[in-house]
């Protein structure tokens, strides 16, 4: 069980290692360094290609959940969602949705009351994202799966990924049951991407977390969701 474990480590920090190398950062170059997109399968836009950027001095539990979320969006829309994801000092990057498809990651207080906060363009396909410090890692991952919906164009606004009756990441406030990406939101992601995937929906059991937590999100400059 050791063994497996220090295999397992071993095998996380060199799929960090290889992920950051893909967008190297200097001084005198721009942030996006990142390769050019790869069309993934009947996919002809790069539109769901993004460039992530996380600080560098993040714990590596937050570092892996990122890297976590990202993939796990990947692997569920048939890896029609492609990225690179580069840690880098975010203190010199604002907060801001300038950049075309690049979103950006900060640990910051999102709000009394709320775990994290998501602001993106529709037009420029940018977002920046702040997360409640001091959550653990598993609770930073969720949150991330949250997050990361709203940076690729998922908005509130009366959508079904995110009403019910069915399971959804997406909910307006955190769930007991607010593990994974569900049906919904792959769906919706997939109407926007051109993805084909063939899913499921699950009905919603669920109530809500002993402390209503909530999302705060800001689209095209318009808050959505500060209840």
């Amino acid at each position: 069980m050791i063994i497996f474990r220090y295999l397992l480590s071993i095998s996380v920090l060199l799929t960090l290692v290889i992920i950051i190398n893909c967008g190297p950062v200097t001084k005198d170059g721009p942030i996006n360094q990142c390769p050019p997109p790869t069309v993934m399968k009947t996919n002809s836009s790069p539109k769901s290609f993004y460039t992530v950027l996380a600080d560098e001095n993040l714990s590596e539990d937050y570092k892996v959940a990122i890297l976590e979320a990202l993939n796990e969006w990947s692997d569920k829309t048939a890896h029609t969602l492609t990225y690179c994801l580069v840690f880098i000092d975010m203190n010199q990057n604002p907060p801001d949705t300038i950049t075309s498809h690049t979103l950006k990651i900060y640990v910051r207080d999102p709000g009394a009351g709320y775990l994290g906060w998501t602001s993106w363009s529709s037009k420029e396909y940018s977002a920046y994202t702040f997360v409640r410090p001091g959550v653990d890692g598993d609770l930073f991952r969720r949150i991330m799966l949250h997050e990361f919906g709203h940076a690729f164009n998922l908005s509130f606004n009366g959508n079904t990924h995110y009403l019910g009756p069915y399971q959804s990441i997406m909910y307006p406030s955190i769930q007991d049951n607010s593990t994974q990406l569900y049906c919904p939101e792959i769906k919706a992601f997939c109407k926007l991407n051109g993805c084909n995937v063939e899913c499921e929906d699950v009905a919603t059991n669920s109530s809500g977390l002993s402390e209503v937590l909530k999302w705060k999100e800001t689209l095209d400059g318009n808050t959505i969701n500060d209840e």
